[in-house]
């Protein structure tokens, strides 16, 4: 084997070596970025799940069985009929 094929071979393989460094730096930030929006996505669903069942039952109030002598939530926001409205 000729030296300037094995250094040929070297110098490629060196290349494809920083190449695939480079590569796998970049699927670790794509995958990092990817969970953070996942998450963020989670949180709007998560939240967004809460506003509809607050909402259904502001629709359904009239179906409460105190209605209509509903009773609000005392000085601590404890207790009461009328739903809680999510924060």
């Amino acid at each position: 084997m000729d030296k300037r094929t094995v250094s040929s071979a070297h110098s490629r393989i060196d290349d494809l070596n920083v190449t695939f460094a480079s590569l796998r730096t970049e699927v670790t930030i794509q995958h990092k970025e990817l969970f953070t929006r996942v998450k963020r996505l989670e949180a709007i669903m998560i939240g967004a799940s809460a506003w509809v069942t607050y909402r259904t039952a502001l629709r359904d109030i009239t179906a409460h069985a105190n209605w209509p002598n509903l009773t609000g939530p005392d000085i601590d926001g404890i207790g009461g009929d009328w739903p809680t409205e999510p924060s």
